[in-house]
């Protein structure tokens, strides 16, 4: 089951003012609060991963 949800493709969306990205470690953030927004080419290199699923 765990490996099932972690292969699935995370969401994005906004409704009622917050940001939402699903998944296993899905979040929801306050628009208000996200003060920035870059699009990037690569994404930063993990240095440390204490859980997760890959």
């Amino acid at each position: 089951m765990v490996s099932y949800i972690g292969i699935q493709p995370n969401e994005v969306s906004i409704s009622d003012n917050r940001l939402y990205i699903s998944g296993f470690y899905g979040v929801k953030w306050p628009l208000d609060e996200i003060t920035k927004v870059e699009l990037v080419d690569t994404i930063p290199n993990i240095q440390v991963r204490t859980n997760g699923f890959a």
